[in-house]
């Protein structure tokens, strides 16, 4: 599979997550070996990633997740 800059983003989330067959996984590692750009788009997401993970679980306020079942249902 060829992978380009565009269709890099369309395919990130499951690469990154290990989500993508081989022949996907090829394309994406050929392309991100090629292009430099592209390879820290990935290594920063990674990072994010990461970081996110670090963060504190805090509380939600009362009442939030009642509001937001709300507004789901009203679509």
């Amino acid at each position: 599979m060829i992978i380009t800059c565009c269709s890099l983003h369309e395919v990130l989330c499951d690469y990154v997550g290990g989500e993508l067959c081989s022949e996907s996984c090829e394309g994406v590692q050929a392309h991100l070996a090629a292009c430099p750009p592209c390879a820290r788009l990935v290594t920063d997401y990674k990072v994010t990633i990461q970081a996110g993970k670090c963060l504190a679980l805090r509380p939600l306020p009362d009442g939030l997740l009642e509001r937001l079942r709300r507004a789901v249902e009203a679509g």
